[in-house]
């Protein structure tokens, strides 16, 4: 995290590193995806699409990297929040609330840097693969 906003905004090494250990994480479960990494302020900061994944996965994978930082809650955290209040189901329709697991906010130091997003495989292997990534960020800030 360097730069003017060193404890509030995820750097472009920070970034490298998130998508780095998705890109891992994914191999690893023998998945094709797609990451994507956003600042607090809902800007792109990182995108990167494996070969063969689904078309649909850039954008699915964008909306989940907003719904995370937007709210600062992993995107299962409104999966939830839906099965339990179905009404609420209306907010995803027409704006970038993606209330699929995937989504994970980055936190370094107790503060959301960022969010990240992943799409193209299944909701459990998005989100495993997301959590791995936010968590590489989460240990490269703490040493």
């Amino acid at each position: 995290m360097t730069g003017t906003h060193a404890t509030s905004c995820i750097s472009a090494d920070g970034a490298r590193v998130v998508v780095d250990a998705a890109l891992a994480a994914a191999a690893d479960l023998g998945v094709a995806v797609v990451v994507w990494v956003l600042d607090p302020g809902g800007n792109d900061v990182a995108m990167t699409r494996m070969d063969g994944s689904p078309l649909l996965s850039r954008q699915v994978a964008a909306d989940k990297a907003w719904t995370a930082v937007a709210f600062g809650q992993e995107t299962t955290w409104w999966s939830e929040l839906l099965t339990a209040q179905p009404p609420l189901s209306a907010l995803g329709r027409g704006n970038r609330l993606m209330p699929v697991p995937g989504g994970v906010p980055l936190v370094v130091a107790g503060a959301v840097v960022g969010g990240v997003g992943v799409s193209g495989a299944t909701s459990e292997q998005d989100h495993a693969i997301a959590r791995a990534a936010a968590q590489a960020l989460t240990e490269m800030g703490n040493r």
